[in-house]
């Protein structure tokens, strides 16, 4: 009997280590940015939120005014795609967007949210993707409207950043609802766990000799 509540109890501790890892879920949606009024406001290049940072690079104009990079629309403007908050203009023509963790960590990127922009181009547009500088392999996304959000599925695990920009007849889109997880590497998770069991071992055998 001894045996076994000590093996119940390693393996009740083993699981509760394995799921206190934190996930570090969170979702990016730019509300901070909300303001009231019907015209646009720069926001500018690097934007940094919840322990990640958006990045525009190249397009038009090259690195002349980073601060025209990024835009937002006030709640009365009709290009505002979230009446309740706020989105994210890539505002640069050719830019690349990039998104990373602050301490340079990896992190999984689940979800976003696209819609178009209804003072350029057409309805709609299509957003490219890939990850950890691999421009090889990549992914589109098509939405069909500029003035409500689609959201959009993402593979993206355990990556160290993540690329994305409008092609063909989208040179700009609004992002929102961000979605990253910065959860622990799986290693990491077992070393953890397996360092846990160890040590639960260790005073196991200490208390019985």
């Amino acid at each position: 009997m001894i045996m076994f509540n000590g093996t119940k109890t390693l393996a009740t501790a083993a699981a509760a280590l394995l799921f206190a890892i934190p996930a570090g879920a969170v979702t990016i949606n730019f509300d901070e940015l909300a303001y009231d009024g019907g015209s646009a406001q720069f926001v500018g290049s690097p934007y940094s939120a919840q322990g990640y940072t958006f990045t525009s690079t190249g397009g038009v104009l090259g690195d002349l005014l980073p601060i025209t990079r990024y835009l937002v629309y006030g709640n009365q403007s009709p290009s505002q795609v979230d009446p309740n908050g706020a989105a994210l203009v890539s505002n640069r023509e050719g830019a690349l967007n990039t998104l990373t963790r602050n301490d340079g960590g990896l992190f999984d990127f689940t979800f976003i949210d696209l819609a178009g922009t209804m003072n350029f181009g057409g309805v709609g547009g299509t957003v490219r993707f890939y990850a950890n500088d691999n421009a090889s392999s990549f992914f589109d996304l098509d939405f069909a409207s500029d003035t409500e959000l689609t959201t959009f599925a993402l593979p993206f695990t355990s990556v160290e950043s993540v690329t994305f920009f409008g092609i063909g007849d989208t040179p700009f889109f609004n992002f929102d609802n961000v979605e990253v997880s910065a959860a622990v590497p799986a290693p990491a998770a077992f070393g953890l766990l397996g360092l846990g069991i160890a040590g639960l071992v260790a005073v196991r055998r200490r208390r019985f000799v």
